[in-house]
């Protein structure tokens, strides 16, 4: 039928999700875990799981799995946060 296998290829890379994967293929399955400090502190593991599509995306889209784990993406007031 000549369908092209898409490739999602990898997600941008961010120093508090860990991914993991074995291929970007149509089909794969990659799996996200968020490593920030809440979470770090949290007992249940903050994991995403997406596939890769045929149209070439990651479904569901992990940018806003990615954007919620990062502390760094929203402002913080200096009262928030435990020292």
């Amino acid at each position: 039928n000549g369908h092209h296998t898409a490739d999602c290829g990898s997600l941008p890379a961010d120093r508090n999700i860990k991914l993991n994967y074995s291929s970007t293929l149509e089909g794969s399955v990659l799996t996200l875990t968020c490593e920030n400090e809440m979470s770090l502190n949290s007992t249940t593991e903050i994991t995403l799981s997406v596939t890769c599509d045929s149209n070439g995306s990651w479904i569901p889209n992990p940018a806003d799995f990615i954007q919620s784990c990062s502390p760094f993406s929203t402002t913080v007031s200096p009262t928030t946060g435990t020292n």
